[in-house]
């Protein structure tokens, strides 16, 4: 019989989904700018364009905090330099508020400081979420 994952495992687990889903719908979102059927996608925070297998999925507050670790208005793509320490704050602070507007940097400081503890039900729940996005995604993108 199969040792159920851990909390620490399913939290991998979702990441590597979630974070192909993020980098993934920045290269849809760049599909016409850079042509293919979203193979490129930009850096939020500099600007580098690559194929979005070579990006990461980037966190503005770090990914230490669980309330934001999946949330959407704090995940995007990074090139690899820019999401490494020292992280490139400033292109990404400037990129959030013209994406969200002002409002974004105060919500996610708030958000972050909600504890939130996962239970493998839910990060259960969450995994079988990204993988429904993952395969929509995949239908209009190509691998």
């Amino acid at each position: 019989m199969k040792k159920p994952r851990t909390v620490s495992k399913l939290k991998d687990d979702c990441w590597k989904l979630y974070s192909e889903c993020r980098r993934r719908e920045a290269a849809l979102e760049h599909k016409d700018k850079y042509g293919g059927q979203g193979e490129y996608a930009m850096c939020c925070s500099c600007g580098k364009v690559d194929r979005w297998r070579k990006m990461d999925a980037g966190h503005y507050v770090s990914r230490n905090h669980n309330n934001t670790l999946y949330e959407d208005c704090n995940v995007h793509c990074q090139c690899k330099g820019c999401n490494m320490a020292p992280m490139n704050i400033t292109g990404y602070t400037r990129f959030l508020l013209a994406r969200y507007g002002t409002e974004i940097i105060d919500d996610l400081d708030e958000m972050k400081n909600i504890k939130r503890q996962f239970k493998p039900p839910e990060l259960l729940d969450m995994e079988a979420e990204f993988k429904i996005r993952l395969k929509e995604l995949e239908k209009v993108t190509i691998s």
